[in-house]
C-alpha cells in the first residue's frame, strides 16, 4: 500500500458492513433524485489495483434474466446491468442490455447512483446481491441491503404465545432459501444443546435440547413459516413423557398430565392394597408406581421451569440467506427493551 493509504488508513478500514441502496427514482423525477449516493470509503494509492465483484446476481432475479457488472473505466467506475442469463452462456441476445447502475471511485468515496426508475421492477432485486470490494490483497463484503430490526422471541411455555412478524418483501429471496443463526439467549434458559451445533439452521429449523435432569427432555425448535404472505419467525417446545411420547409444553397439558399420573397411581395403589401379601402382581404393581412417582416429579419440575422463564426468556436471532460464500442479513433481532408479554 502506498504511504498516503497507510496515514489514512488502508483498504477499507471505515467501509461500513452494509449498506441501503439509494431508493429507485420514480418516473420523471427530478435529476437530484438520480445523484450518486455514497457507499464508503475505499483507501488506495494510485498504484494498488482497485477490482469489484457482484455477488448474488445469477439468482437475485426470478427467470432468465440476472445481474451482472463490467468495468466502464478500470479502478474508477462500473456499470451493473440486467442481462439474459444466455448472454453470460455466450449465447447471442442481441443489443448490450442498458445499465440500471454506476459505481464510481471519486475522492476515495465509492458512490452508487441508479441510470433507471421504478419502471424498472427487476432493478429493486439489487437488494440481494453484494459487492466484494478489492484493493490489494485486501478484500471487503458490502451486502447492498440493511437488515430489518424485528423483535427477539419471547418464549413463555406457560402459555405459548406469537411468534415475531417478519415484514417482507416481493424482492426478497424465497423464504426456503433462508437459514437462521440463534445469536444470544436471555434469561433463566436450562442447560441445553444446539441442534446444529454452530447455532445455525442447514434445513430451515434450529433445536434447543434439554437433556433430562430433573425434568423430562425438552425440545424446542425455531423456525420460518409462511403465514398467508406473510412470514413468521415462529417457535415450538415439548417434552418426553415416561411413556416415550412427545407432548407440546403448555401449563393445561403438564396439569392435566400430572392428574392422570396421580389418577392412575391412586388406582394401582389400592389394586396392590387388595392383593395378598405373596402375590406376583405386587412386585409389578409397585414398579409401575415408581415410574409414575418419577413422571410427576419430572412434571413438577417442569411446572417449575414454566414458572421461572415466564416472560423471561428470550431468543435473539438473525435471519440470513447465503449467495456463493457469503452472507447478507435479511432480518436481525433488537438488543433493547422488548415490549412487554404480560
Amino acid at each position: 500500500p502506498s504511504a498516503v493509504a497507510n496515514e489514512i488508513g488502508y483498504g477499507f478500514a471505515d467501509m461500513p458492513p452494509t449498506v441501503d441502496r439509494p431508493p429507485l427514482p420514480q418516473p420523471g423525477s427530478t435529476p437530484k433524485a438520480s445523484e450518486p449516493a455514497s457507499l464508503g470509503p475505499i483507501y488506495a494509492g494510485p498504484d494498488d489495483s482497485i477490482e469489484i465483484e457482484l455477488l448474488g446476481g445469477r439468482k437475485a432475479i426470478r427467470g432468465s434474466r440476472q445481474f451482472a457488472v463490467e468495468a466502464e473505466r478500470p479502478g474508477e467506475s462500473w456499470l451493473i446491468r440486467i442481462e439474459s442469463t444466455a448472454a453470460s452462456a455466450g449465447a447471442s441476445v442481441g443489443a448490450e442490455p442498458d445499465p440500471v447502475a454506476r459505481l464510481r471511485l471519486d475522492a476515495r468515496q465509492l458512490t452508487f447512483q441508479w441510470l433507471t426508475t421504478t419502471g424498472n421492477v427487476a432493478a429493486n432485486n439489487l437488494r440481494n446481491c453484494g459487492l466484494l470490494l478489492k484493493v490489494g490483497e485486501g478484500e471487503h463484503w458490502l451486502p447492498l441491503s440493511k437488515p430489518k430490526e424485528v423483535w427477539p422471541l419471547v418464549i413463555d411455555v406457560e402459555q405459548g404465545g406469537p411468534g415475531v412478524l417478519l415484514p417482507t418483501t416481493a424482492t426478497m429471496p424465497p423464504l426456503a432459501t433462508w437459514r437462521i443463526q440463534i445469536t444470544e439467549l436471555v434469561g433463566p434458559f436450562p442447560k441445553h444443546q444446539f441442534t446444529p451445533e454452530e447455532f445455525t439452521s442447514k434445513d430451515g429449523r434450529v433445536t434447543l435440547t434439554f437433556p433430562a435432569e430433573k425434568t423430562p427432555p425438552i425440545e424446542l425448535w425455531v423456525a420460518p413459516v409462511n403465514r398467508r404472505r406473510t412470514a413468521n419467525l415462529e417457535w415450538a417446545v415439548g417434552y418426553q413423557s415416561i411413556d416415550g411420547r412427545w407432548y407440546p409444553l403448555r401449563r393445561t397439558e403438564v396439569i392435566q398430565q400430572s392428574n392422570a399420573f396421580r389418577l392412575e397411581s391412586n388406582r394401582l395403589q389400592a389394586v396392590h392394597d387388595k392383593l395378598p401379601a405373596n402375590h406376583p402382581q405386587r412386585v409389578f404393581i409397585q414398579r409401575q408406581r415408581e415410574i409414575l412417582k418419577t413422571g410427576l416429579e419430572q412434571l413438577d419440575a417442569l411446572g417449575t421451569l414454566q414458572q421461572e422463564m415466564h416472560g423471561k426468556a428470550k431468543i435473539r436471532f438473525r435471519v440470513f440467506h447465503v449467495i456463493d460464500d457469503r452472507e447478507i442479513d435479511l432480518f436481525v433481532s433488537r438488543t433493547g427493551e422488548e415490549p412487554s408479554q404480560e
